[in-house]
Protein backbone atom coordinates (compact mmCIF):
# COMPACT_ATOMS: atom_id res chain seq x y z
CA UNK A 1 0.00 0.00 0.00
CA UNK A 2 1.00 3.64 -0.24
CA UNK A 3 0.21 6.45 1.52
CA UNK A 4 0.20 10.12 0.57
CA UNK A 5 0.67 11.41 3.97
CA UNK A 6 4.12 12.19 4.97
CA UNK A 7 6.07 10.49 8.06
CA UNK A 8 5.89 13.78 10.03
CA UNK A 9 2.44 14.24 9.93
CA UNK A 10 0.30 13.73 12.97
CA UNK A 11 -3.41 13.98 14.31
CA UNK A 12 -3.63 16.69 16.82
CA UNK A 13 -7.21 15.74 18.05
CA UNK A 14 -10.89 17.11 17.74
CA UNK A 15 -11.54 20.65 18.71
CA UNK A 16 -15.36 21.88 18.63
CA UNK A 17 -15.76 19.20 16.10
CA UNK A 18 -13.14 20.40 13.73
CA UNK A 19 -10.25 17.02 12.76
CA UNK A 20 -6.82 18.86 13.52
CA UNK A 21 -3.75 17.33 11.69
CA UNK A 22 0.16 18.76 11.87
CA UNK A 23 2.75 18.14 9.60
CA UNK A 24 1.25 18.63 6.42
CA UNK A 25 2.88 21.69 4.83
CA UNK A 26 4.46 20.52 1.90
CA UNK A 27 1.87 18.26 0.57
CA UNK A 28 0.88 18.90 -2.90
CA UNK A 29 -3.00 19.79 -3.68
CA UNK A 30 -3.90 16.57 -4.60
CA UNK A 31 -2.33 14.80 -2.20
CA UNK A 32 -4.40 16.84 0.47
CA UNK A 33 -8.02 15.82 -2.05
CA UNK A 34 -7.18 12.22 -2.17
CA UNK A 35 -6.19 12.50 1.59
CA UNK A 36 -9.09 14.33 2.39
CA UNK A 37 -11.60 11.58 0.64
CA UNK A 38 -9.96 8.62 2.47
CA UNK A 39 -10.94 10.51 5.66
CA UNK A 40 -14.52 11.44 4.75
CA UNK A 41 -15.02 8.30 3.71
CA UNK A 42 -13.57 6.70 6.41
CA UNK A 43 -15.88 8.86 9.29
CA UNK A 44 -19.12 8.05 7.10
CA UNK A 45 -18.35 4.47 7.20
CA UNK A 46 -17.83 4.43 11.18
CA UNK A 47 -20.91 6.31 11.53
CA UNK A 48 -19.94 9.70 12.43
CA UNK A 49 -22.51 12.15 10.78
CA UNK A 50 -21.75 14.63 8.25
CA UNK A 51 -20.27 17.45 7.21
CA UNK A 52 -16.61 16.94 8.67
CA UNK A 53 -14.46 20.13 9.08
CA UNK A 54 -11.18 19.53 9.08
CA UNK A 55 -8.05 21.92 9.42
CA UNK A 56 -4.15 21.26 8.26
CA UNK A 57 -1.67 22.87 10.28
CA UNK A 58 -4.12 25.56 10.81
CA UNK A 59 -6.20 25.65 7.58
CA UNK A 60 -8.42 24.00 5.91
CA UNK A 61 -7.19 20.66 4.55
CA UNK A 62 -8.42 20.97 1.30
CA UNK A 63 -8.50 24.84 -0.30
CA UNK A 64 -11.95 26.70 -0.10
CA UNK A 65 -13.34 22.97 1.73
CA UNK A 66 -14.24 24.37 4.65
CA UNK A 67 -17.03 21.51 5.47
CA UNK A 68 -16.63 18.72 3.35
CA UNK A 69 -19.22 15.18 2.99
CA UNK A 70 -19.13 12.28 0.73
CA UNK A 71 -20.75 14.25 -1.95
CA UNK A 72 -17.57 16.06 -2.47
CA UNK A 73 -15.58 12.89 -3.22
CA UNK A 74 -18.39 10.36 -4.94
CA UNK A 75 -15.66 9.35 -7.09
CA UNK A 76 -13.68 8.21 -4.19
CA UNK A 77 -16.63 6.27 -2.44
CA UNK A 78 -14.38 2.57 -1.81
CA UNK A 79 -17.87 0.40 -2.12
CA UNK A 80 -18.69 2.16 -5.27
CA UNK A 81 -20.41 -0.77 -7.11
CA UNK A 82 -18.67 -1.97 -10.28
CA UNK A 83 -21.71 -3.61 -12.02
CA UNK A 84 -23.94 -0.66 -11.06
CA UNK A 85 -25.29 0.08 -14.61
CA UNK A 86 -25.87 3.17 -16.03
CA UNK A 87 -28.02 4.54 -18.79
CA UNK A 88 -26.88 4.25 -21.58
CA UNK A 89 -27.39 6.33 -24.92
CA UNK A 90 -25.65 7.49 -27.92
CA UNK A 91 -25.54 9.91 -30.59
CA UNK A 92 -26.02 8.75 -34.42
CA UNK A 93 -26.58 10.78 -37.71
CA UNK A 94 -27.60 14.01 -35.50
CA UNK A 95 -29.90 11.86 -33.17
CA UNK A 96 -29.92 10.52 -29.85
CA UNK A 97 -31.09 7.26 -29.51
CA UNK A 98 -31.74 5.40 -25.43
CA UNK A 99 -29.90 1.81 -26.18
CA UNK A 100 -31.60 -0.81 -23.80
CA UNK A 101 -31.21 -4.49 -23.81
CA UNK A 102 -30.20 -5.39 -27.71
CA UNK A 103 -32.01 -2.11 -28.95
CA UNK A 104 -31.66 1.52 -29.65
CA UNK A 105 -34.84 3.63 -29.93
CA UNK A 106 -34.65 7.42 -30.60
CA UNK A 107 -35.51 9.56 -28.00
CA UNK A 108 -38.97 11.29 -28.31
CA UNK A 109 -39.05 15.11 -29.48
CA UNK A 110 -36.11 17.03 -31.67
CA UNK A 111 -33.37 15.53 -29.79
CA UNK A 112 -34.43 12.25 -31.56
CA UNK A 113 -35.58 13.82 -34.42
CA UNK A 114 -34.16 16.79 -35.64
CA UNK A 115 -30.96 15.09 -37.14
CA UNK A 116 -28.79 18.53 -36.23
CA UNK A 117 -27.38 17.30 -32.69
CA UNK A 118 -23.50 17.39 -32.54
CA UNK A 119 -23.38 16.32 -28.93
CA UNK A 120 -24.64 15.78 -25.92
CA UNK A 121 -24.12 15.04 -22.11
CA UNK A 122 -27.24 13.17 -20.18
CA UNK A 123 -27.55 13.47 -16.45
CA UNK A 124 -28.33 10.70 -14.28
CA UNK A 125 -31.62 12.42 -13.32
CA UNK A 126 -32.66 12.62 -16.69
CA UNK A 127 -31.19 16.13 -17.49
CA UNK A 128 -29.50 16.82 -21.06
CA UNK A 129 -27.75 19.80 -22.37
CA UNK A 130 -27.02 19.25 -26.32
CA UNK A 131 -25.18 21.26 -28.86
CA UNK A 132 -27.01 21.27 -32.13
CA UNK A 133 -26.06 23.01 -35.54
CA UNK A 134 -28.50 25.83 -37.02
CA UNK A 135 -27.05 27.25 -40.53
CA UNK A 136 -23.66 28.74 -39.62
CA UNK A 137 -23.76 28.58 -35.58
CA UNK A 138 -23.94 26.04 -33.08
CA UNK A 139 -26.48 26.39 -30.00
CA UNK A 140 -26.67 24.81 -26.24
CA UNK A 141 -29.83 23.23 -25.62
CA UNK A 142 -30.51 22.24 -22.33
CA UNK A 143 -33.52 20.64 -20.20
CA UNK A 144 -35.39 17.39 -19.48
CA UNK A 145 -34.30 14.25 -21.58
CA UNK A 146 -38.56 14.28 -22.80
CA UNK A 147 -39.11 17.23 -22.88
CA UNK A 148 -38.61 20.37 -25.22
CA UNK A 149 -34.82 21.87 -24.21
CA UNK A 150 -34.57 25.47 -23.99
CA UNK A 151 -32.11 27.40 -25.87
CA UNK A 152 -29.22 28.84 -23.62
CA UNK A 153 -26.30 29.66 -25.72
CA UNK A 154 -25.18 30.33 -29.23
CA UNK A 155 -21.86 30.41 -30.60
CA UNK A 156 -19.61 29.42 -33.77
CA UNK A 157 -18.21 26.35 -31.82
CA UNK A 158 -19.90 25.27 -28.95
CA UNK A 159 -17.88 21.72 -27.28
CA UNK A 160 -19.44 18.58 -25.89
CA UNK A 161 -21.30 20.07 -22.57
CA UNK A 162 -20.39 18.27 -19.30
CA UNK A 163 -22.49 17.75 -15.94
CA UNK A 164 -21.58 18.82 -12.59
CA UNK A 165 -22.73 16.04 -10.48
CA UNK A 166 -26.43 17.78 -9.08
CA UNK A 167 -27.56 17.38 -13.00
CA UNK A 168 -28.69 21.19 -13.52
CA UNK A 169 -25.27 22.62 -14.15
CA UNK A 170 -23.15 21.83 -16.90
CA UNK A 171 -19.54 23.45 -18.68
CA UNK A 172 -18.93 23.73 -22.08
CA UNK A 173 -16.09 25.24 -24.60
CA UNK A 174 -17.03 27.92 -26.79
CA UNK A 175 -14.33 28.92 -29.81
CA UNK A 176 -12.61 26.62 -28.08
CA UNK A 177 -11.23 29.74 -25.64
CA UNK A 178 -13.75 29.92 -23.19
CA UNK A 179 -15.12 27.84 -20.46
CA UNK A 180 -18.74 28.56 -19.79
CA UNK A 181 -20.59 27.26 -16.77
CA UNK A 182 -24.68 27.16 -17.53
CA UNK A 183 -26.96 26.78 -14.60
CA UNK A 184 -30.28 26.12 -15.07
CA UNK A 185 -33.43 26.15 -12.61
CA UNK A 186 -35.44 23.26 -12.17
CA UNK A 187 -38.54 25.56 -11.47
CA UNK A 188 -38.50 27.78 -14.22
CA UNK A 189 -36.11 25.96 -16.68
CA UNK A 190 -34.22 29.44 -17.57
CA UNK A 191 -30.84 28.77 -17.71
CA UNK A 192 -28.28 31.61 -16.73
CA UNK A 193 -24.25 31.78 -18.08
CA UNK A 194 -21.19 33.01 -16.19
CA UNK A 195 -17.84 33.03 -17.53
CA UNK A 196 -15.49 30.27 -15.95
CA UNK A 197 -12.02 32.37 -15.00
CA UNK A 198 -9.08 29.92 -17.11
CA UNK A 199 -6.67 32.21 -16.43
CA UNK A 200 -4.03 29.60 -15.32
CA UNK A 201 -4.90 27.64 -18.88
CA UNK A 202 -3.47 31.07 -21.23
CA UNK A 203 0.12 30.15 -21.32
CA UNK A 204 -1.00 26.29 -23.13
CA UNK A 205 -1.00 26.39 -26.77
CA UNK A 206 -3.45 25.02 -28.62
CA UNK A 207 -7.59 25.12 -28.50
CA UNK A 208 -9.49 23.06 -25.63
CA UNK A 209 -11.09 20.67 -27.98
CA UNK A 210 -12.40 18.30 -24.51
CA UNK A 211 -13.81 18.90 -21.11
CA UNK A 212 -15.33 16.53 -18.64
CA UNK A 213 -15.55 17.45 -14.86
CA UNK A 214 -15.39 14.73 -12.60
CA UNK A 215 -17.98 12.61 -11.04
CA UNK A 216 -17.45 14.75 -7.79
CA UNK A 217 -17.08 17.95 -9.45
CA UNK A 218 -13.77 18.93 -7.48
CA UNK A 219 -11.90 18.64 -10.83
CA UNK A 220 -11.91 18.96 -14.42
CA UNK A 221 -10.08 16.74 -17.26
CA UNK A 222 -9.58 18.61 -20.64
CA UNK A 223 -7.90 18.14 -23.75
CA UNK A 224 -5.86 20.77 -25.18
CA UNK A 225 -3.84 20.98 -28.15
CA UNK A 226 -4.02 17.29 -28.01
CA UNK A 227 -2.76 16.66 -24.55
CA UNK A 228 -4.05 16.34 -21.31
CA UNK A 229 -4.21 18.72 -18.35
CA UNK A 230 -6.26 18.54 -15.12
CA UNK A 231 -7.63 21.19 -12.90
CA UNK A 232 -8.98 21.66 -9.25
CA UNK A 233 -12.39 23.39 -9.70
CA UNK A 234 -12.52 26.17 -7.05
CA UNK A 235 -15.39 28.26 -6.26
CA UNK A 236 -14.62 31.84 -5.11
CA UNK A 237 -16.82 33.37 -2.47
CA UNK A 238 -18.55 35.47 -5.07
CA UNK A 239 -20.08 32.50 -6.29
CA UNK A 240 -17.95 32.33 -9.38
CA UNK A 241 -15.44 29.54 -10.85
CA UNK A 242 -12.19 29.38 -11.37
CA UNK A 243 -9.67 26.53 -12.22
CA UNK A 244 -6.43 25.92 -10.41
CA UNK A 245 -3.48 23.54 -9.69
CA UNK A 246 -3.53 22.45 -13.61
CA UNK A 247 -1.08 19.92 -14.79
CA UNK A 248 -0.32 17.37 -17.18
CA UNK A 249 -0.86 14.23 -15.95
CA UNK A 250 -0.20 12.28 -19.19
CA UNK A 251 2.83 13.39 -20.71
CA UNK A 252 3.70 10.49 -22.20
CA UNK A 253 0.56 10.50 -24.97
CA UNK A 254 2.57 13.16 -26.42
CA UNK A 255 -0.31 15.26 -28.35
CA UNK A 256 -2.67 12.72 -29.51
CA UNK A 257 -5.29 12.40 -27.16
CA UNK A 258 -8.71 13.23 -28.93
CA UNK A 259 -11.43 11.84 -26.49
CA UNK A 260 -11.44 11.16 -22.87
CA UNK A 261 -13.74 10.54 -19.78
CA UNK A 262 -13.48 9.88 -15.60
CA UNK A 263 -13.79 6.56 -14.84
CA UNK A 264 -15.67 5.93 -11.41
CA UNK A 265 -11.93 5.11 -9.35
CA UNK A 266 -11.28 8.55 -10.50
CA UNK A 267 -9.03 7.65 -13.25
CA UNK A 268 -8.97 8.82 -16.77
CA UNK A 269 -9.57 7.09 -20.26
CA UNK A 270 -8.21 8.62 -23.25
CA UNK A 271 -8.83 7.89 -26.65
CA UNK A 272 -5.75 8.70 -29.18
CA UNK A 273 -5.06 9.07 -33.24
CA UNK A 274 -2.10 5.66 -32.27
CA UNK A 275 -2.69 2.67 -33.46
CA UNK A 276 -0.50 0.95 -30.98
CA UNK A 277 -1.81 2.81 -27.97
CA UNK A 278 -5.13 3.74 -28.70
CA UNK A 279 -6.38 3.87 -25.19
CA UNK A 280 -4.91 4.51 -22.09
CA UNK A 281 -5.50 4.74 -18.44
CA UNK A 282 -4.68 8.08 -16.86
CA UNK A 283 -4.28 8.20 -13.10
CA UNK A 284 -5.00 11.59 -12.13
CA UNK A 285 -1.86 12.25 -10.36
CA UNK A 286 0.16 11.26 -13.08
CA UNK A 287 1.65 8.18 -11.22
CA UNK A 288 0.78 5.73 -13.66
CA UNK A 289 0.24 6.09 -16.95
CA UNK A 290 -0.76 2.83 -19.13
CA UNK A 291 -2.50 1.35 -21.82
CA UNK A 292 -5.54 -0.71 -22.20
CA UNK A 293 -6.35 -3.24 -24.68
CA UNK A 294 -6.38 -2.32 -28.28
CA UNK A 295 -7.68 -5.97 -30.08
CA UNK A 296 -9.47 -4.87 -32.68
CA UNK A 297 -9.49 -0.92 -32.61
CA UNK A 298 -8.81 0.72 -35.39
CA UNK A 299 -7.92 4.54 -34.74
CA UNK A 300 -8.81 7.30 -34.58
CA UNK A 301 -10.96 6.65 -31.07
CA UNK A 302 -13.32 9.92 -31.14
CA UNK A 303 -14.95 9.60 -28.52
CA UNK A 304 -15.03 7.70 -24.97
CA UNK A 305 -17.43 7.31 -22.14
CA UNK A 306 -17.24 4.74 -18.78
CA UNK A 307 -19.68 3.59 -16.75
CA UNK A 308 -19.14 1.80 -13.48
CA UNK A 309 -18.63 -1.04 -15.15
CA UNK A 310 -18.24 -0.69 -18.50
CA UNK A 311 -15.92 1.34 -21.07
CA UNK A 312 -17.37 2.92 -24.78
CA UNK A 313 -15.33 4.24 -27.38
CA UNK A 314 -15.99 5.29 -30.96
CA UNK A 315 -12.91 3.99 -33.47
CA UNK A 316 -13.57 4.28 -36.95
CA UNK A 317 -15.91 2.02 -37.54
CA UNK A 318 -17.89 1.68 -34.79
CA UNK A 319 -19.20 2.10 -31.20
CA UNK A 320 -17.44 -0.66 -29.10
CA UNK A 321 -17.39 -2.01 -25.45
CA UNK A 322 -14.91 -3.73 -22.96
CA UNK A 323 -16.22 -4.45 -19.17
CA UNK A 324 -14.20 -2.76 -16.58
CA UNK A 325 -13.29 -5.94 -15.36
CA UNK A 326 -12.13 -8.02 -17.77
CA UNK A 327 -8.92 -10.36 -19.11
CA UNK A 328 -10.02 -10.22 -22.98
CA UNK A 329 -8.55 -7.65 -25.29
CA UNK A 330 -11.13 -7.18 -28.00
CA UNK A 331 -13.75 -4.87 -28.33
CA UNK A 332 -17.03 -6.09 -29.12
CA UNK A 333 -20.03 -4.12 -30.73
CA UNK A 334 -22.57 -2.32 -28.72
CA UNK A 335 -25.84 -4.93 -29.23
CA UNK A 336 -28.41 -2.72 -30.62
CA UNK A 337 -25.82 -0.40 -31.95
CA UNK A 338 -24.14 -2.69 -34.63
CA UNK A 339 -23.79 -1.25 -37.63
CA UNK A 340 -23.88 2.35 -36.63
CA UNK A 341 -21.04 4.48 -35.99
CA UNK A 342 -22.19 6.56 -33.08
CA UNK A 343 -21.00 8.63 -29.95
CA UNK A 344 -21.11 7.23 -26.61
CA UNK A 345 -23.21 9.02 -24.23
CA UNK A 346 -23.28 7.47 -20.23
CA UNK A 347 -25.53 9.58 -17.61
CA UNK A 348 -23.52 9.11 -14.61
Amino acid sequence: TTTVVPEEATFVGVEHGVYNFAGMQNMSADDRLRFAAELVWTLSHAGVQEPYSVTADGAPLVENLESMTTDDFAEYNPRMASNSVAPLYALNDGNILQVSGNAAEPLEGPLGDSGNIESADISANGVVAAVRREGDESQLIFGEVEGQPEEALQAETISRPTFENAGQAAWAVVEGDEIMRLVRSPQTGEVTTTRVDKSELDDIDGEISVIRLSNSGAQAAMIIGGEVYIGVVERQRSGDFRLTNVYNPASELGGTALSLDWQADGSLVVGTSTQETPVWRVEQDGSSVSTLPSGNITIPVVSIAASPSTLYITDYHAMLQLPVETESTYWREVPGMQGLRSAPIVAN
